[in-house]
């Protein structure tokens, strides 16, 4: 992700990134790529706190690697209407369709910053994204269709 922001310098994008396990690789990156003025890493935070890091945010990116099932972030930002860029892999390519409640494109940094650049300047999508993923959220996945799914489950008729 940040190789992508720094392909879009000129746009002056700050990026928020989690910490973790790679903050140490991923700022000597942004320094390489003389983005590390517009790269914040987000402290540890409890649970709650989570909302107001999303709610900061104009774009969520959620880049995977891997195949995930569904992602807890991922269902988050959907919840707060947040316009999404992620990977069309594991669970995610089955869950949201392209262009209808996300921007789905391969992780490669030129796919990615390309995907920020079109909702930066299509307003009217980006709005378009965040309301469709918050209504599949109501439809399909919020508490109460999980409880009633994990009910299902768990429930063994005799």
């Amino acid at each position: 992700m940040v190789q992508s922001i720094a392909l879009l310098k000129k746009n002056k994008i700050n990026l928020l990134i989690g910490g973790g396990q790679g903050k140490k690789e991923v700022k000597t990156l942004a320094k390489k790529l003389g983005i590390i003025d517009q790269t914040h890493f987000i402290p540890p935070a409890y649970f709650t706190k989570i909302p107001a890091f999303i709610a900061a945010a104009d774009i969520i990116i959620l880049p995977f690697f891997y195949n995930p099932t569904t992602s807890r972030s991922l269902l988050e930002a959907m919840a707060m209407g947040k316009p999404i860029i992620t990977t069309p892999v594991g669970e995610i390519k089955n869950m949201l369709k392209h262009k209808t409640h996300a921007l789905l494109v391969n992780n490669q940094p030129k796919n990615i910053a390309k995907a920020i650049n079109l909702l930066l300047k299509n307003k009217s999508l980006a709005i378009k994204l965040s309301s469709q993923a918050q209504k599949l959220i109501l439809r399909k996945y919020s508490l109460n269709k999980i409880i009633n799914y994990h009910l299902k489950c768990y429930i063994i008729k005799q």
